[in-house]
């Protein structure tokens, strides 16, 4: 028996970020690189490896390992999604690109390079033959930059019943873990409008009643925890139906 951290290797992170990086997976299209995901918790050792599907998306994939004596279960989380390519690039997104210890590619930081962190280290503990007491959960989720399908499907799944801690490597400050627990709500508004004539103000501009929605929302008060020093937070997401 070794210590797992004894088996964590710079030079295979760098090729899980860069194999992960390299297969596009953008919301709403992580079928690929869900199905890599699945192949490859098999392939490190873990059990009870599934898909969980997800509506117009990549399906998420969960598996463990358990230790043979009791004791708590902890998940490591990471997300499968990225968002689209933006303007700005001087290297094609999905061919990663080393330079001066960087990593350049889309999600290297958001978050595939925190995912090849999970995948190195469910290596390092199962190539150690360390028994752990209680359970480890590693789950990839998708549609995490959307709605968060993917991750409302694990819960629903029942697999995390029990579950007393998760980490999730987002990104954030060098050497410092973050408390993020402050939960989640979804609200979907839909404004109708009426139409009408431009010359004649008989119409309803469902444009201008969400925008009136959207004012109000940016005053409201979301709460500050003293406690864990972490305040609300929310985002407005335009969907146009028509």
């Amino acid at each position: 028996m070794q210590n797992p951290v004894h088996n964590v290797n710079l030079a295979r992170l760098v090729e899980l970020a860069q194999t992960l990086v390299a297969v596009p997976s953008v919301t709403n299209h992580e079928h690929e690189i869900a199905d890599w995901a699945y192949e490859q918790f098999k392939a490190i050792g873990l059990t009870g490896v599934q898909r969980l599907p997800v509506e117009d998306s990549g399906d998420t994939v969960v598996g463990w390992t358990d230790g043979p004596a009791p004791g708590p279960t902890l998940m490591l989380n990471f997300h499968l999604d990225t968002f689209p390519v933006c303007d700005g690039w001087n290297t094609d997104p999905f061919t990663p690109h080393l330079e001066d210890g960087r990593l350049y590619g889309l999600g290297s930081h958001d978050m595939k390079g925190g995912g090849a962190c999970v995948l190195a280290a469910v290596e390092a503990i199962v190539s150690s033959d360390i028994e752990l007491d209680g359970r480890l959960i590693v789950s990839a989720t998708t549609d995490e930059e959307n709605w968060s399908r993917g991750a409302h499907a694990l819960i629903k799944s029942g697999l995390l019943d029990g579950c007393q801690y998760c980490l999730i490597p987002e990104p954030s400050f060098p050497a410092m873990l973050t408390i993020g627990a402050r939960g989640r709500h979804v609200f979907h508004l839909t404004f109708g409008g009426q139409a009408s004539h431009a010359a004649y103000d008989e119409g309803i501009n469902a444009v201008v009643n969400a925008a009136q929605v959207v004012a109000n929302l940016e005053g409201l008060d979301l709460g500050f925890n003293e406690q864990f020093g972490i305040g609300g937070s929310q985002c407005v997401i335009l969907g146009i139906h028509k």
